[in-house]
Formats: structure tokens, C-alpha cells, sequence
């Protein structure tokens, strides 16, 4: 019966190859058939049930499916039968039929052992690898600085490219939910993000490529919508702790008339003035301020609404656009605005001073 098992084996999905030595595998084959045969003899179905467990063990931890496994089940039962069939005589139908309820139960008893102690120890690897997992993450994210070969082993374990630039994102508690179901689908094509909860929001990052008009450019184009912080690693997961870091600061950044994914460009100002001492931010606006106050409500409430829409455009159309007036008006009351304060927003170092000051 071994020997006819190991011959009808290999037609079983997963076998072929045999993921074990034939030798193995055909001495796994004779226990078990002996154990079926002993079970059979004392009327004892629990005669099977050490051999059923070991395989079912062993067979997890090389991983075989499910599927396959109790295909290679059903061969013991169909090889049993023939053999009955073979070595019997007429004379010996009753017999048969009077032991037909036993054959099934050890037969039953053996494949409810082989498939429970194959989930069992699926579902130990599972955990343990999910706890290895979530360790590498954590490492990733929040550990010191990566060396380069540590770099390219975790990035082997949890299925990155070791030097691509890693999406890195940020989502607050509301939106934790939506964003673990759209990365669902990352992983489901083939791309898979790696999660840490912080408090109640999410910190993730992966990889996934450029893929013009494909699943994976709607999925992301998708979690873009969402209300998160994201921003970029450039040099594979080296990167991931500081990005998640800035994605982080943007998603706590992030204002009510703000439209999907805040990313650093986006951003920056607010990261940076989050950064940024109260004292060193009233410091930085005082002189303006106290400047404007010098005008009257009207033209202070005018002269600020354009400085802070040039300051986020950087452009004198498109700040007129904004404001609905002509780009001469614009310019007229940005040289007022350093006629009053002294502020030339023009200069990029008095651009930036008042963009941590008031952006």
C-alpha cells in the first residue's frame, strides 16, 4: 500500500515535486498505513493518532495546503479499499460489511487528527511570524539608526526592495479603518504594507510602483483621498523612520479645508512651525503685527489676506486669481505691506520668516 501511495502521490497538486525525500515520505506512508491497519485489528480509531499528528505537523511546517493534504488523505482510503478488495473472497462479504462502520470511523478519526494538527501548527507559524512581523516594524519605525546589512535583511523579510524609494503614511483614528481596507488591497496585488498603531491611528509603509492606468495607480489614487499625511523614503527603509515621523506631523497638521493626502511639499510650513518654539513663532511675527496695527481694520484685514495668499502661491497671478482681483492690485498692496512692515516678501529669507509666523 506505501508503495502504490508514493506511485499515485505525485498527480496530487503540491507534490510535485515531493517537497520531501521519497524516502521520507514513503517511511511517513508505512506508518501510517500500519497505524490504520492496528486501529482496524483493536477496533481503537485513537491508534491513529500519533502518526495522523506528526504528519499533519510536518506537513504545515513545509507547506503543503490544506487541499493537497487531505487529497493524499483520500488515497489511503481508496489503496485500503482496493486492498480489502483484492485479498478478499466472495465468502468474505458479510465480513466486510459488518467492519465496513469501523473502517470508516478509524478513517475519519484519522483525517479529523491530521487536519486539526495541520491547522494547529499553521496557525503557531502564523502567529509566530506575525510577531516577527510586527517586530521589524517596529524596529523600522522606531528603533536607531538601520545599518545597511541589517537594512537589506529586514527588507528581505518582510518582502521590500532594499534601496526603492518606501510610500510612508499617517492616518489619525477616523481614518484608520479606511486605510487598513484600502491597503488590504495593496497586499492583494502584490504589494503588501507593513502597519503600527500609534494610539489609536496607524503609521504604514510599503512599496508599490508607478503603474500608469493599472489596479495598483487606482488603488493608490484611492488612498490619496483620504484625509492622512504621507510622505517619501528615497533610499528604502533606511528612511522609514524619519519618514514616518514628517507624515505623522503633517497628519496632525492637517486643517478642515485641507483635500485628501497632506504631503510635505504641501505642508512643510506647518511642520516646520509645529517644530518651532511658541515664543521663537510670536517672535518672528511681532514686528509685522505690531506694524499692521498701525492701519487702519480695513487695509490691515486687506494687506494680511495678501500677503498669506502670495505666501501660498508664490506667484502674483495666481494670487489675484485667489483673491478675485487684478495682479497690479496685488502688487500695489504687497508694496504697501513693506511700506508698512519692512517685510519684502519677494526675499526668500523674509518669505520664510512669515511663513512660520502666520502659515
Amino acid at each position: 500500500m506505501a508503495d502504490a501511495f508514493m506511485a499515485n502521490l505525485a498527480e496530487v497538486p503540491g507534490y510535485d515535486p515531493p517537497p520531501l525525500p521519497r524516502e521520507e515520505m514513503a517511511l511517513r506512508a508505512r506508518a501510517a498505513f500500519s497505524a490504520l491497519i492496528a486501529a482496524v485489528r483493536s477496533e481503537d480509531p485513537q491508534r491513529t493518532r500519533a502518526v495522523a499528528r506528526e504528519i499533519g505537523v510536518t506537513r504545515a511546517r513545509i507547506g503543503i495546503p490544506l487541499a493537497s493534504l487531505m487529497a493524499a488523505m483520500r488515497i489511503d482510503f481508496m489503496l485500503i479499499w482496493e486492498s480489502i478488495e483484492s485479498a478478499s473472497c466472495p465468502e468474505d462479504a458479510r465480513l466486510i460489511l459488518i467492519k465496513t462502520r469501523l473502517i470508516m470511523r478509524v478513517v475519519d478519526s484519522f483525517s479529523a487528527e491530521l487536519e486539526q494538527a495541520y491547522l494547529s501548527e499553521r496557525h503557531r507559524i502564523e502567529t509566530d511570524q506575525a510577531s516577527e512581523r510586527h517586530r521589524l516594524v517596529a524596529r523600522v519605525i522606531g528603533g536607531n539608526e538601520l545599518q545597511p546589512m541589517e537594512a537589506a535583511d529586514i527588507s528581505h523579510q518582510l518582502g521590500l526592495p532594499p534601496s526603492k524609494p518606501i510610500r510612508v503614511y499617517a492616518a489619525s483614528p477616523d481614518h484608520s479603518l479606511a486605510i487598513q481596507r484600502i491597503l488590504g488591497n495593496m497586499s492583494r496585488l502584490g504589494y503588501p504594507f507593513h502597519t503600527q498603531h500609534r494610539g489609536a491611528g496607524i503609521v504604514a509603509f510599503g512599496f508599490a510602483p508607478d503603474l500608469p492606468g493599472s489596479e495598483v495607480e487606482r488603488t493608490l489614487f484611492d488612498l490619496h483621498q483620504l484625509a492622512i499625511g504621507v510622505d517619501i523614503s528615497p533610499n528604502g527603509i533606511v528612511g522609514v523612520k524619519a519618514a514616518a515621523a514628517i507624515a505623522s506631523a503633517l497628519m496632525e497638521s492637517r486643517r478642515p479645508e485641507d483635500l485628501g493626502a497632506l504631503d510635505w511639499r504641501a505642508g512643510w510650513h506647518r511642520v516646520v512651525s509645529m517644530s518651532t518654539t511658541q515664543p521663537l513663532r510670536q517672535r518672528l511675527a511681532r514686528d509685522a503685527n505690531e506694524a499692521l496695527d498701525q492701519c487702519r481694520l480695513t487695509e490691515r484685514s486687506r494687506l494680511m489676506e495678501t500677503a498669506v495668499a502670495f505666501l501660498r502661491t508664490g506667484s502674483l497671478t495666481a494670487c489675484a486669481e485667489a483673491l478675485y482681483c487684478h495682479r497690479n492690485t496685488v502688487s500695489n498692496r504687497l508694496q504697501r505691506f513693506r511700506e508698512v512692515t519692512g517685510i519684502d516678501l519677494s526675499s526668500p529669507r523674509d518669505a520664510a520668516a512669515l511663513v512660520l509666523a502666520w502659515c
